[in-house]
């Protein structure tokens, strides 16, 4: 786990998710990312779905911490693949798996 990159880039990243508008009023992206060309050496074609379990469990951890301070979450699985790697900055081999964006529910009082 760590930090990609930092910096303002929750309007491109609303529209690499399918030009999702409502992403970029999110407080928070928290975007996973993996090595799948790594995971296919090690577990070969179940690698692809290992990965794709750890995002979900992370992401379900997201929704679990965001809910217990009064926030939302919402998970993206809809992405364009290609512009997300440019978005990023990755590499041929690094693929965005999820995104979980976090914040304040829109019209949800404060706790």
């Amino acid at each position: 786990m760590g930090l990609v990159w930092s910096g303002q880039a929750m309007e491109a990243m609303a529209r690499v998710c399918l030009d999702q508008a409502w992403l970029k009023n999110a407080a928070v992206h928290f975007v996973f990312l993996s090595r799948l060309d790594l995971l296919g050496d090690q577990w070969g074609a179940r690698g692809y779905r290992y990965a794709m379990l750890s995002a979900g469990r992370l992401g379900h951890a997201v929704y679990l911490g965001a809910t217990a301070l009064g926030l939302g979450a919402c998970g993206i699985g809809a992405f364009y693949d290609g512009e997300a790697r440019r978005l990023l900055r990755l590499d041929d081999h690094a693929s965005m798996l999820y995104l979980v964006a976090a914040g304040r529910i829109s019209g949800a009082s404060s706790p």
